[in-house]
């Protein structure tokens, strides 16, 4: 796995997550998007006319996502913020 998406396998419930609302939705970068009425964080994945939503998360295994006419890309990934507990 590269580095650039390497981060993303420890997303954890409660993580800010920034997004470019401009930035362009290329093969192999992590994207926000809206499946079914769910938001999810997923690697856009393209070959030749085919597009999917692709698991962020390599140590579980999820199922790719087809791209349909309802998946909605909200941007592409910037950053991620993550609170600890202090005590």
């Amino acid at each position: 796995m590269s580095k650039r998406l390497a981060s993303y396998d420890n997303l954890l419930d409660g993580d800010l997550i920034a997004v470019d609302r401009a930035g362009v939705g290329r093969n192999g970068r992590a994207v926000l998007a809206v499946v079914e009425g769910a938001v999810t964080a997923k690697i856009l994945r393209r070959k030749g006319d085919r597009v999917w939503l692709a698991p962020a998360n390599s140590r579980e295994n999820y199922p790719d996502i087809p791209f349909t006419e309802e998946t909605e890309v909200w941007g592409v990934i910037a950053g991620v913020v993550r609170r600890y507990e202090l005590e």
